[in-house]
């Protein structure tokens, strides 16, 4: 598990690596297009659309609630808000391993780590699934053969079926009774219990719940998109602009890149030019839309972390006490 006092080097290790990689995107834009793109924002825009961007995050953080109570815990809203934003601190670390970070704060308040891992996969599941789903309304600019993405869908909903089949923790717990290592046999232990947590978060019920406030929240950001566009001066479909951030996003994400910085960035350049911008005003939506949800979110991490220093010890958190959960 990542140990408290190495997250803050790798928060700024990860955001210094990012901000380097969005300077250099500046710099060959052009400062002068992107401050001319950026001057045509009011600070009342910034603001609205940041509120859409917070609405976002606040969505996911009500199904990650939904989940801990589905895996017998009831934490504060307010320190449990806290604890999940501040994973976003670590948006832009390798395969946002940071989100993970939340068990630091969990466990001291009762939650297993194979519970927040369950937690966590169940979060990115539900989310790939929604953004692939939405990247479909991108399809009228996709050229391209379309079996990768009936593909992609088969496979996920494929993977679904699977960590729902009972046997996988029995057999985990077989591997660590059989197991002649030690050192291995509570990793498997670990597993079987992470497997059985997110089977229960991925069951019919919960997952329908779960992808419908997917949706929800990345369509929101799809939105930004299409507000940021129309604010430069360019029309476009809302659908249309919801399914372009989508996929870029997916790109982003299978492209295992942190934070899909470059890769989700240049996806997303390409199809707003393929939807009838100019390359630098592609360039200018593309970087504005990114303040507004990935710095946003890392803004937000960070101040969550800040405010979370700040709090009483868990002992002194008034939380209910775990219960059991029931389909």
């Amino acid at each position: 598990m990542m140990k408290s006092e190495n997250a803050p080097r790798l928060a700024v290790i990860s955001i210094s690596a990012a901000a380097a990689c969005y300077a250099v995107f500046v710099l060959a834009t052009g400062f002068g297009d992107v401050t001319a793109g950026f001057s045509q924002f009011s600070v009342l825009s910034w603001i609205a659309l940041s509120a859409l961007s917070l609405l976002h995050f606040l969505l996911r953080f009500a199904r990650w609630q939904v989940y801990l109570v589905r895996l017998g815990h009831r934490i504060s809203l307010g320190p449990s808000a806290l604890i999940y934003l501040s994973g976003f601190a670590l948006t832009t670390s390798p395969g946002k391993i940071g989100e993970a970070w939340r068990a630091v704060y969990l466990g001291p308040r009762g939650v297993p780590f194979a519970h927040v891992l369950a937690g966590f996969f169940a979060e990115r599941y539900t989310d790939l699934l929604a953004i692939a789903i939405l990247s479909c309304l991108a399809v009228t600019l996709y050229s391209g053969p379309a079996w990768p993405f009936l593909a992609g869908t088969a496979a996920l909903i494929a993977l679904l079926l699977v960590l729902r089949l009972p046997g996988l923790p029995r057999k985990a717990d077989a591997w660590a009774e059989a197991t002649r290592m030690p050192r291995l046999a509570a990793p498997l232990r670990g597993l079987s219990n992470m497997l059985r947590a997110a089977a229960d978060l991925l069951s019919q019920r919960i997952t329908l719940f779960a992808l419908t406030v997917a949706l929800a929240a990345w369509g929101l950001h799809g939105l930004i998109l299409f507000a940021v566009t129309g604010l430069l001066g360019y029309e476009a479909g809302m659908w249309q602009m919801i399914g372009i951030y989508a996929f870029a996003m997916l790109i982003g994400a299978l492209s295992l890149i942190p934070g899909g910085v470059g890769s989700a960035d240049a996806t997303m350049i390409l199809m707003l030019t393929l939807a009838g911008l100019d390359a630098p005003g592609a360039a200018v939506a593309t970087l504005v839309c990114r303040v507004l949800t990935l710095w946003f979110a890392v803004l937000l991490g960070l101040v969550s972390v800040g405010a979370l220093s700040l709090l009483r010890p868990p002992a002194e958190d008034p939380a209910v006490q775990p219960h059991s959960s029931s389909e």
